[in-house]
């Protein structure tokens, strides 16, 4: 039985879209679990306001699906953090008027 493993990523909105799907499925393909047919598969899916969000789906045995689920959550950070690319977070500007 096998079990699909979906994650979002989400990027600052200057980074290259080709670059960072790269990365994300070079560390799904880089562990020994994910199957390989199906292939690991990821996109491009919201463009927000300051990021970019991208979807990985790789598939695994179902007695797998945690373990897998969290090295390749991990794999994927690490990497990122080591590429500079940066995960973006909420801010907000406020102007005070006097």
């Amino acid at each position: 039985i096998q079990s699909l493993i979906e994650k979002m990523n989400a990027t600052a909105d200057r980074y290259d879209v080709e670059k960072v799907k790269a990365i994300l499925l070079e560390e799904a393909n880089n562990h020994a679990l994910v199957l390989k047919d199906p292939a690991p598969f990821c996109r491009l899916s919201v463009q927000g306001d300051s990021s970019l969000t991208f979807t990985l789906r790789v598939w695994t045995e179902t007695a797998n699906y945690w373990q897998v689920r969290f090295d390749v959550l991990e794999a994927v950070h690490k990497r990122l953090e080591k590429e500079g690319i940066e995960i973006p977070f909420p801010q907000m500007d406020v102007h005070v008027k006097q």
